[in-house]
């Protein structure tokens, strides 16, 4: 790390040379600076979408409707892209989808396998077999600083928060609510 910063002050240099990034920068291109930008029409309304139609889908049909709602925001982008002449074509609507979608595969795939390493852990019982293993000597005080710890180890070697709590929450909510002696509990201060 000393190095890197060391290259990034004296070199201006953000990567090594031949260094692979993680993140690609393939979709920096895509969109040409606009100073016509709204931020109503284009930041605003898209997340009042979003949110409006997972509240909506939730009372009408009881379920979030994530996927939903990001199909009805990127459908509302699309046609207004289309009016205002930033893409002109369905060709280069697709091309645009694909590289972007290209972007965040290696984040997408990191998802996917933290979930099915959490689905492994849940049919093997990893969660029961800690909480025997550590049934004596766990207190609650210790408990918290242990799963923060580890919770941040795992989210630094991934680089992604989402993907530890994916991993750690199955194997430490059954201990935390072994603290309680089974009934959901206010903390007490």
């Amino acid at each position: 790390m000393a190095s890197a910063e060391r290259r990034s002050k004296n070199e201006d240099k953000l990567l090594s040379d031949g260094a692979t990034p993680m993140v690609s920068d393939e979709g920096d291109d895509l969109f040409i600076q606009n100073e016509n930008a709204s931020l109503l029409l284009e930041l605003i309304v898209p997340i009042a979408i979003i949110f409006g139609t997972m509240i909506v889908s939730y009372f009408i049909f009881n379920n979030m409707g994530i996927a939903e709602a990001f199909m009805s925001e990127v459908l509302y982008l699309s046609v207004l892209f289309f009016i205002k002449g930033t893409i002109n074509s369905v060709n280069e609507l697709v091309q645009i989808s694909l590289n972007g979608a290209n972007s965040v595969m290696p984040a997408v795939v990191l998802m996917a396998l933290a979930y099915w390493v959490n689905t492994v852990a849940n049919c093997l019982g990893a969660a029961e077999y800690n909480m025997s293993i550590s049934e004596g000597l766990m207190s609650p005080e210790f408990f918290v600083a242990a799963t923060f710890s580890i919770t941040a180890i795992i989210s630094f070697s991934n680089g992604s928060s989402r993907d530890a709590y994916a991993l750690i929450i199955p194997f430490v909510l059954p201990i935390a609510y072994s603290f309680t002696n089974g009934t959901a509990a206010e903390p007490t201060v």
